[in-house]
């Protein structure tokens, strides 16, 4: 959920009971407010996560054979 407050903008959790940022809100429409490194604090080399193969090996059949 986003919530107006004042000059600031608020995000919070969908069951409105925490406060995840609050990010300065724009003043005149139409402008754009820059937020000052956004990713701070958050591991951007970290370990990978794999997915996990989803497909199966299925054994070849056997051919019939001719005399």
């Amino acid at each position: 959920m986003v919530k107006e407050r004042g000059a600031y903008v608020e995000i919070w959790t969908a069951t409105g009971d925490h406060c995840i940022d609050r990010h300065p809100r724009s003043l005149l429409p139409g402008t754009v407010v820059r937020i000052p490194d956004p990713y701070a604090g958050l591991p951007l080399n970290g370990p990978v996560r794999r997915p996990e193969p989803v497909a199966r090996r299925i054994p070849d059949p056997e051919a019939a054979g001719r005399p």
